[in-house]
């Protein structure tokens, strides 16, 4: 039990002192590494990776299931304060709706390629220069084809990926 409240102790402190801060950078579209140097509260770059990661997926600019459709609207959660009748805070789950305005998605499956051939992985990523190379590799891939928002950072690392 002290096991998970202290996890979720962790997460909530991460949070409170670099979570929007760390969203808010990746919007902008800033990889990890510099996302770490603009921080001023101490964060590991996994966490920082992890955390753009699921903003990533929450904001619709990951998908983990193929888009059927390009106009498919995304289901986004968030937290609004609410007071009783005390005037006590706390927090309420809504949903949000988000259409995608006709997004376009590139597949990528830079997960299957870092766990089944990590050395074919490894020449992919020297194939990058210094900033793609820093998007590309703290990221959590999963071992399974994601479909990332085209954009032309993307475009710029398929087309290196594909030269042998």
């Amino acid at each position: 039990m002290s096991d998970e409240f202290n996890k979720a102790l962790a997460d909530f402190t991460h949070d409170f002192a670099s979570g929007g801060a760390i969203r808010h950078l990746a919007d902008l579209g800033y990889n990890a590494y510099e996302i770490k140097e603009k921080l001023e509260f101490p964060t590991p770059v996994s966490k920082i990776a992890a955390t753009m990661w699921k903003h990533f997926v929450d904001t619709g600019k990951v998908r983990l299931t193929p888009p059927k459709d390009e106009g498919e609207p995304i289901i986004q959660k968030d937290y609004i304060t609410v007071y009783d009748s005390y005037g006590k805070p706390s927090f309420k789950q809504v949903t949000k709706t988000a259409e995608t305005e006709d997004r376009k998605y590139l597949k990528v499956d830079f997960g299957f390629l870092r766990y089944k051939n990590p050395k074919a992985f490894e020449a992919f990523l020297n194939r990058l220069d210094k900033k793609d190379r820093d998007f590309v590799e703290p990221l959590p891939w999963p071992l399974k084809e994601v479909w990332f928002e085209d954009c032309d950072l993307m475009q710029k690392i398929l087309k290196l990926e594909s030269v042998e």
